[in-house]
């Protein structure tokens, strides 16, 4: 294994206990899947009290109050993409992470290599 790929395992070992360890990891996931089911369930609702009190015929398809909801939804994962760097920056903690690996884009690979499976997964599960 060459020294690049090992220093983005290292890397990215590091970036995972950073976004495991952070409560708010787990708040924004949380406010993700709950996003999603309320929203769902809140544009369901209305839609199907819209078409019950104007006596439309049919039936809703449950794919557009969940596609609508996303919207919603989406704002805790980008919230989640947010507090993966800025927290860091804000608190001066990037000073060590740079010491660590000085390659920016080491450090920068590594948080999205973190960060898109953790998405992918909360994305699936809230849908």
């Amino acid at each position: 294994m060459n020294v690049w790929m090992r220093e983005l395992a290292q890397a990215t070992g590091a970036e995972w206990v950073k976004l495991r360890s952070v409560r708010s990891t787990w708040w924004c996931l949380a406010c993700t899947t709950v996003l999603m089911a309320l929203g769902s369930l809140a544009i369901g609702g209305g839609t199907a009290t819209e078409m019950v009190r104007r006596d439309l015929p049919g039936t809703l398809s449950a794919s557009d109050p969940v596609t609508s909801a996303t919207a919603f939804a989406q704002f805790g994962l980008v919230a989640l993409a947010m507090l993966t760097i800025t927290p860091e920056y804000a608190s001066g903690g990037i000073r060590t992470t740079l010491q660590a690996t000085p390659v920016r884009g080491r450090v920068l690979a590594a948080k999205a290599l973190v960060l898109a499976p953790v998405t992918f997964v909360a994305g699936v599960v809230a849908g």
